[in-house]
C-alpha cells in the first residue's frame, strides 16, 4: 500500500480516502476470512506484508488537525487483521503493527477529545477507538481507556435511541448500528463484557424496526428519510439471528437476500446457529411512535401488501 496521493491539477482537499479506506478495510476482511476458513499462512503473509505498509505511512487521515471516516475505517481493516495473525507475528513485526495503530489510529483519536454526539461519523470514531483498545489490550497503557471510549459512546448512543425522536434514518443507522454489533461482539469476546451485546435495542426493538420496515417480495425497504430503498441490517440482524438464535431475524435476512454474500467477515461475529422462521407471533400492524411511523402489512407472506405512513417533526 501506497498513501494516496491527489491527482495531477487537483487542487483542494482530497475526499477520496473514505472509499480507498473502505476498499482497504474489505480486502483484510476477505483475507482474514480466507486464512481462518483454510489455514493457508500465504494468506497470514499478505495480511502481514499490508498490515506493515500501513504502519509506515505518515497519517491514516487525509484531512490535517481533524479525524475523517478514512481513520476508522483503516482502523476496522487493521485491527481485524492484527488480531487474526497475531499468533503467527515474531515481537518485531508485533511492535511495528502495534506502534503503527497506536500512532495512526487510537492516539489521533484519544487527543482528539470526542465528545457525546448523535452522529455516525462520531460513532464510527468511537468504535475505531474500541477496537483499537481490544486489538491492544495487554499490549500498550492506553487501550483500556480505547475501550472505554467506544463503550461508553456505545451505551450513550443505545439508550439515546430508545427515548428520543431524532434519527438518521435506516441507512445512517445500519451503519451506525452495523459497527456497534462489531464492537459488542468483540467485547464479549475479549472482555466478557455483554453491556453492548444484550441491550434491548440492539437485541430487540431496532431488529423489529428493520422486520417491520422490510417490503414484502423483495423489492426493498420502506424510502423513509436518508434511505431510498436499499436493503440494510445484514450485520445487526446477522447478530440477532446468530447469537440470540432469533428465527425472525434469520427469516429477515434470507427474505432481503442478505443471507449470503461476499462479505464474510459478518459471519466472524456470530456463531452460525439461526434457525429460519416467519414471525407468526408479531402482529401485522405496527406504530413506532417516536420515529413517526405506521406500517400495516396484510401479514408477512410475499403477496402481503404493506402500506406505511410517516409523519414527524
Amino acid at each position: 500500500f501506497r498513501e494516496p496521493l491527489p491527482p495531477p491539477g487537483f487542487v483542494g482537499a482530497y475526499p477520496y480516502w473514505t472509499r480507498y479506506a473502505t476498499r482497504v478495510a474489505g480486502l483484510f476482511e476477505s483475507l482474514v476470512g480466507s486464512y481462518l476458513a483454510t489455514g493457508d499462512r500465504r494468506y497470514a503473509e499478505r495480511i502481514k506484508e499490508y498490515l506493515l505498509a500501513l504502519a509506515g505511512w505518515t497519517s491514516w487521515n487525509e484531512f490535517p488537525g481533524e479525524l475523517s471516516l478514512s481513520i476508522c475505517h483503516f482502523t476496522f481493516g487493521y485491527t481485524l487483521g492484527y488480531d487474526a495473525i497475531h499468533d503467527t507475528l515474531d515481537e518485531p513485526q508485533r511492535t511495528s503493527i502495534r506502534e503503527g495503530l497506536v500512532r495512526l489510529g487510537s492516539d489521533p483519536i484519544l487527543k482528539a477529545g470526542l465528545g457525546l454526539v448523535d452522529h455516525n461519523i462520531t460513532g464510527m470514531r468511537h468504535f475505531a477507538a474500541g477496537l483499537a483498545g481490544l486489538a491492544l489490550l495487554g499490549e500498550h497503557p492506553r487501550a483500556e481507556a480505547c475501550i472505554e471510549l467506544g463503550r461508553r459512546y456505545s451505551l450513550w448512543y443505545l439508550d439515546l435511541r430508545t427515548n428520543t425522536q431524532d434519527t438518521e434514518g435506516l441507512g445512517y443507522t445500519d451503519y451506525v448500528m452495523g459497527n456497534i454489533a462489531r464492537l459488542a461482539v468483540a467485547l464479549q469476546r475479549v472482555t466478557g463484557d455483554r453491556s453492548l451485546l444484550d441491550h434491548p435495542y440492539l437485541r430487540r426493538e431496532y431488529p423489529e424496526w428493520l422486520l417491520y420496515s422490510l417490503v414484502p417480495k423483495r423489492n426493498g425497504m420502506l424510502p423513509f428519510g436518508d434511505n431510498h430503498g436499499a436493503v440494510v441490517g445484514k450485520r445487526a440482524m446477522g447478530l440477532a439471528a446468530d447469537l440470540h438464535t432469533n428465527a425472525y431475524a434469520a427469516w429477515y435476512l434470507a427474505q432481503a437476500g442478505l443471507d449470503r454474500g461476499h462479505m464474510f467477515a459478518d459471519r466472524l461475529l456470530a456463531e452460525p446457529r439461526q434457525v429460519v422462521s416467519p414471525p407468526p407471533d408479531f402482529p401485522p400492524d405496527r406504530s413506532f411512535e417516536r420515529l413517526g411511523q405506521v406500517i400495516l402489512r396484510q401479514g408477512w407472506k410475499d403477496s402481503a401488501a404493506l402500506v406505511a405512513f410517516v409523519c414527524s417533526g
